[in-house]
Formats: C-alpha cells, sequence, structure tokens
C-alpha cells in the first residue's frame, strides 16, 4: 500500500510563501495606519499637538480589517488538503452529499483560525501601546513616536510570518483529515502517518514522532500531547508553533509520487 500527502511539498512551501508575504502586508499597512492616525492628530491641532497612546489604537482596528484579505487563503489551505486527500485515493471530484459536511467543518476551522489571528491585533497594540508610553516620558518627539510604532510593526511582522507559517500547516493537515474522514468508504484512508521534516529546526518531540502510523480516527501521541494531525488547534502551543510536519494517508493503492 502506497502512503501519500494530500499535497506535494511544493505546494504546501508555496501556499505558506504566500500566507507569509500576505501576513507581513497586512501587518505593515495596520501599523502605517497607527502613524497616520497620529500624525493626522498632530495636524488638526495645530498650534497645540496632542498626542495620545490610543493614536495607536488605529493599528489594532485596522488589523481587524486585514481580515478579509487573510481568512481566504486560510480557507484554501484546508480545502487544498480535503481535495487532495481524496484525488490521492481516488481520483474523484468531491462527492455532492460530502460537501455541505466539509464546509461545516471548514468554517468551523476557518472561524478559530481567525480568532486566533485577531489576537495578534491585540497582543500588537499592547506592545505599541507600552513602548509609547516610554517615549512620551522619554520626552520624544513626533518622528520619534513614530518610528517606534514602525519598528513594533517590523517585529510584530516577524510575528505574523510565523503565525501564517502555523495556521496554514494546521489548516492543510485539518483539511486532509477531514477530508478523509468524510470521504467514501471505497476511498477512505485506514490509517494515518506521522511525517515530519528531518532537519535541524524540527522539534525533538515531533522527530520522535515521525513514521508513527495510528488508525484514521486514533490519534498521534507527540511530546505527550494527543494529536489528530500536525497543527492540531487543540494542543499545545509549543507543539503546534512553527510545526512544518504532515500527514500521509494509506491511500489503498500504489500511486506515482
Amino acid at each position: 500500500m502506497k502512503r501519500q500527502a494530500a499535497l506535494t511539498q511544493r505546494q504546501l512551501d508555496a501556499l505558506v510563501a504566500r500566507a507569509e508575504e500576505l501576513f507581513a502586508q497586512a501587518i505593515k499597512r495596520a501599523f502605517n495606519a497607527a502613524v497616520v492616525a497620529m500624525q493626522q492628530g498632530v495636524t488638526a491641532a495645530a498650534a497645540e499637538p496632542f498626542v495620545s497612546v490610543d493614536d495607536a489604537q488605529a493599528a489594532q482596528v485596522a488589523w481587524q480589517r486585514e481580515m478579509a484579505n487573510l481568512t481566504p487563503i486560510i480557507s484554501e489551505a484546508f480545502e487544498a488538503g480535503a481535495i487532495g486527500v481524496m484525488g490521492a485515493a481516488g481520483k474523484l471530484n468531491l462527492p455532492t452529499k460530502v460537501a455541505p459536511i466539509l464546509n461545516q467543518l471548514a468554517a468551523e476551522h476557518i472561524a478559530s483560525s481567525t480568532n486566533r489571528i485577531a489576537h495578534l491585533g491585540d497582543d500588537a497594540w499592547n506592545a505599541v501601546r507600552t513602548s509609547m508610553l516610554e517615549g512620551f516620558k522619554n520626552g520624544e518627539s513626533i518622528p520619534k513616536l513614530s518610528a517606534r510604532i514602525r519598528r513594533e510593526g517590523r517585529l510584530t511582522a516577524s510575528r505574523a510570518r510565523t503565525i501564517a507559517r502555523t495556521e496554514i500547516i494546521s489548516a492543510s493537515n485539518a483539511g486532509s483529515f477531514q477530508g478523509a474522514k468524510v470521504a467514501p468508504p471505497s476511498i477512505r484512508p485506514r490509517t494515518k502517518e506521522w511525517l515530519a521534516t528531518g532537519d535541524d529546526r524540527t522539534r525533538e518531540s515531533h522527530l520522535e514522532a515521525d513514521g508513527q502510523v495510528v488508525d484514521l480516527d486514533d490519534t498521534f501521541t507527540v511530546g505527550g500531547a494527543q494529536m489528530r494531525y500536525p497543527g492540531d488547534e487543540h494542543a499545545p502551543a509549543e507543539e503546534i508553533v512553527n510545526c512544518r510536519c504532515t500527514i500521509l494517508f494509506d491511500t489503498g493503492e500504489e500511486v506515482e509520487t
């Protein structure tokens, strides 16, 4: 029997790269909004400019708006995983009776993912607020305060890339798992296997899990945690952040790789 991933590494890497860039650009726009809000406040105040830490909240508001640009790629990753595992197993289109079930599962995963992404705006706002308060205490000028906002933006952009990578891997594996679960019996995989990326960036617990095979409905044991798939959102953060692992499925047939 052939074990095959729903997505090739090249397909997954392409999705991750797109998501990282989308997230980084979204953060840049959000933090630029905070700088603009502060500068507009100064202009409006004219002779007696007044700057408040509340100006930086524009970054949080702008980030919430960016959800409309970020959610579709999470959805794409989930769908690619789901369709991919069915295609690998049976070379079939998504069965009509399965589509509503899978759509609901996708919606649930995307809602959970979007909630986690939204929290990045809250954390970024707190970081900017703390930095601006320090700047006020030091009596810094508007340009220096603007520089503080942009600096925090760069730091947050780095974290946003990590979140993008984590969420794409999670969505892809979640889609693969749920797609396998709802597939017609004739093409439903019987087992799944944990596949780790074998390099020095892979955490020890995931290297130890590499090659672990369980029934489709069972969970992997990874670092003491029970996980349905790599990136399982119910697992501890230390087992999912920056995870690059994937799952292989028993397709029931010989398939060219």
